[in-house]
């Protein structure tokens, strides 16, 4: 190569050198990367531990005491920020996640017991919408802590999943 050539080679990497300078710090590189959705399987406190790779079934009324566990988290976020609009909304959502859940009670091991807690639940929300008409996050926030223990006790007492029991190895059939 010709003195002249190696000049131009220079000349060039000095150049790309400086265009990844500016484009590293002006921020102009936008680089997309497509990344997989995962997700991710929320097990509340009450549900059985069970081993990776262990077959679970949902138990009947598993999705509708899964809102309504979840139910209070949103009305406590709602309460935080002095939504009041959003909290009615999810209060009246929690009302009707607690009657839904009350008619799947049959499914449940101990349809009574179910049924008390839901009754119980009801009327710590019915109070929480009253005192959201006159906006007293106090009397919100103590209900709250007041319905608490009853949700743990319905997450513990009612799971949500059940192992699924291992059917007998047989012959395969095609």
């Amino acid at each position: 190569m010709t003195t002249s050539g190696l000049s131009r080679i220079a000349c060039f990497a000095g150049f790309a050198g400086i265009v990844a300078t500016l484009v590293a710090t002006t921020g102009c590189l936008i680089i997309s990367a497509r990344v997989p959705d995962v997700h991710v399987r929320h097990l509340p406190p009450g549900d059985p531990p069970v081993e990776c790779g262990t077959p679970v079934r949902h138990k009947p009324y598993a999705a509708a005491l899964d809102r309504v566990l979840r139910q209070e988290a949103r009305v406590s976020r709602e309460l935080r920020k002095r939504d009041w609009e959003e909290v009615d909304d999810e209060l009246a959502d929690w009302q009707k996640y607690t009657r839904r859940l009350a008619g799947v009670a049959d499914t449940s091991h101990d349809p009574a017991v179910l049924r008390a807690h839901c009754a119980t639940l009801h009327a710590h929300v019915e109070t929480m919408r009253s005192a959201q008409r006159h906006w007293d996050a106090t009397v919100i926030e103590q209900e709250l802590e007041e319905a608490r223990p009853l949700l743990d006790r319905m997450s513990s007492e009612f799971p949500l999943t059940e192992p699924v029991a291992a059917q007998a190895a047989g012959p395969a059939e095609f």
